[in-house]
């Protein structure tokens, strides 16, 4: 039985709505089909109480907190799809930055000989600008966004309410920059994560949690648990004042169902010859491992078998079953009519190569255009109507008792 499926008195605790993007180079895609889902859904970012991130998911869910109620919804989601198309070109990646990585020393972008020095902080600072967590809490939005630290060895939750909130003085900008520093990728960024000064290096949160739903999920249950004690209400139900929509990806077989509902994947127009050389090498090299029926690899078993190779080891370990497992889990505490996971069939490891080595104006096209046709599936559907008709306020039948206005959705 859901947790969540308990009857509770709507008079209770406030209603909760948790938007949750995971981390990775599907939030390109993701934050496309928010767009077409304000469309269909007007006021559905307005009805969102708490934003969750991991990753690049914290990029684009911390630009939509800080604008939210400062343009109209459309435009706060439009102003994320230009900041996500800015981010591609600060991504792709040189001659020179590869000669610099190779020698061992520095991540694939860095400060250092780059041309376009700081390009991707110098876009973050600007875009999300210099609002902080405590400047959010007053205008009444949570946030929850995901990070690991390299000192303390331990995921890291940034969020801005109670029971567990963080120092109101940080700035979303180095909070966003902190859940995005991918390790042999980019730089990462200090902070200062308490008023004694202790201070620590970030790593990118898709270490902690890919997925930030179920983390956001408890949390929320958390400060609903501990409003309902300070008014001396029936603990223990909270579950059932929360709402999750989960949006993400999953790594599918591009011959599989997923594929013919959504097109095809492209797949090398965006990359240069050398890359499509080297990938064509690689899969002719993992057609001569073939093995028996007893697994007994060495590493280059494991680095060009067929059915599941180093990549998939290191994709489906650090992605997708992380992933896969959060979702499991939120499903099995809430009912469908409180979690909906909205993901797109595509490989994530295809879309980086795309980003690190293509042309980004191509990039930016394909993603306009896979956009549209996932806009016309039937999965997309199914979550409109979802959207429509339980993260939306309810609207009350003649004669049923108006629900009570709920005090935390302080932006209109």
């Amino acid at each position: 039985m859901n947790v969540g499926a308990y009857p509770i008195a709507a008079t209770e605790l406030p209603r909760m709505n948790l938007l949750c993007l995971d981390g990775g180079s599907s939030t390109a895609l993701q934050i496309r089909m928010l767009e077409y889902l304000e469309q269909e859904v007007p006021g559905f970012l307005r009805n969102t109480d708490l934003f969750a991130g991991s990753s690049d998911g914290c990029l684009i869910g911390l630009y939509l907190a800080s604008r939210l109620g400062k343009e109209p919804d459309l435009e706060v989601i439009r102003g994320a799809v230009r900041f996500s198309n800015e981010m591609i070109p600060t991504f792709s990646v040189s001659c020179a930055d590869l000669v610099k990585f190779a020698a061992g020393f520095w991540p694939l972008i860095s400060l250092l000989w780059r041309q376009r020095a700081n390009a991707f902080t110098d876009l973050v600072e600007r875009r999300i600008g210099d609002a902080t967590l405590g400047d959010l809490d007053e205008r009444g939005i949570k946030v929850l966004m995901l990070s690991i630290g390299l000192k303390s060895k331990r995921p890291k939750v940034f969020q801005n309410f109670d029971p567990h909130r963080s120092d109101p003085s940080l700035k979303l900008a180095d909070i966003a920059l902190a859940s995005s520093a991918t390790p042999l990728l980019l730089p990462l960024p200090q902070l200062q994560i308490s008023s004694d000064g202790d201070c620590d290096w970030f790593l990118d949160g898709s270490l902690a949690a890919n997925n930030p739903s179920m983390t956001a999920l408890a949390s929320a249950a958390e400060y609903l648990e501990a409003k309902a004690s300070a008014a001396r209400r029936s603990p223990g139900r909270s579950l059932g004042h929360v709402t999750v929509a989960s949006l993400g990806a999953c790594d599918v077989d591009p011959r599989g169902h997923e594929a013919a509902e959504q097109g095809p994947h492209p797949r090398g127009e965006n990359v240069g010859p050398l890359v499509r050389g080297l990938a064509c090498l690689y899969n002719k090299l993992r057609f001569i491992t073939a093995h028996g029926d007893e697994l007994d690899w060495g590493w280059f078993q494991w680095l060009f078998n067929q059915d599941f190779d180093i990549a998939n080891l290191i994709g489906f370990g650090w992605f997708q079953d992380a992933i896969d497992l959060a979702d499991l889990q939120c499903r099995r505490l809430l009912p469908p009519r409180q979690y909906h996971r909205y993901s797109v069939g595509l490989r994530e490891a295809d879309l980086m190569s795309r980003l690190l080595f293509g042309d980004p104006e191509k990039l930016r096209e394909q993603l306009d255009d896979r956009a549209k046709r996932l806009s016309e599936s039937a999965r997309f559907k199914r979550f409109v109507v979802w959207a429509k008709e339980h993260w939306m306020p309810r609207t009350e039948a003649p004669g049923e008792p108006a629900a009570v206005p709920d005090p935390e959705r302080a932006v209109s």
